[in-house]
């Protein structure tokens, strides 16, 4: 029973690494938390080779959205 309290936990704190590469890269933290958690290998090497998702500041509240909307999501600002 501690070997698995163990190994969970070794797999919880290794997760983090591929998240917090992959959130330098405009990726959700907590999705890419689990999927390091899971699969760590594997996402290591995926967020290693991610590209940025390119997003924008809108001028009006200064939130982050991405470079295809059209629009702020935080207060509906209309990008021309």
């Amino acid at each position: 029973m501690d070997v698995y309290i163990i190994i969970a936990v070794v797999a919880v704190v290794l997760g983090l690494a591929p998240a917090f590469m992959a959130r330098r890269q405009g990726r959700s933290f907590v999705l890419w938390w689990i999927y390091g958690a899971v699969a760590f290998p594997v996402a290591i090497i995926h967020s290693l080779v991610l590209k940025p998702d390119y997003v924008v500041k809108c001028p009006f509240c200064g939130g982050m959205t991405g470079v295809g909307k059209g629009y702020c999501r935080r207060c509906g600002y209309e990008f021309m």
